[in-house]
């Protein structure tokens, strides 16, 4: 969870969505809660991932699924992010 990478390509704050998910694990069984964690190239790494699974792990206790992030081709008419 770096907050710089996370503003950069989320447009909000980590805080905001820490103080998000705090909430949303108070209203739903853990056992409906699902996590993802993606690694997203040139905006997270290995590092950050399993910093953010452990956050989730100490906070909502439960357990995210990891995964890759797989960019899709776009087509020259989108704008590229």
């Amino acid at each position: 969870m770096n907050p710089d990478v996370y503003q950069a390509y989320t447009g909000v704050t980590i805080e905001h969505m820490k103080d998000n998910l705090l909430k949303l694990s108070r209203l739903v069984p853990k056992e409906r809660l699902h996590i993802r964690i993606p690694h997203i190239t040139h905006y997270n790494d290995k590092y950050y991932m399993a910093y953010s699974k452990k956050w989730v792990e100490d906070h909502l206790g439960v357990k995210p699924e990891l995964f890759e992030y797989l960019e899709l081709p776009y087509n020259e008419d989108e704008k590229r992010v």
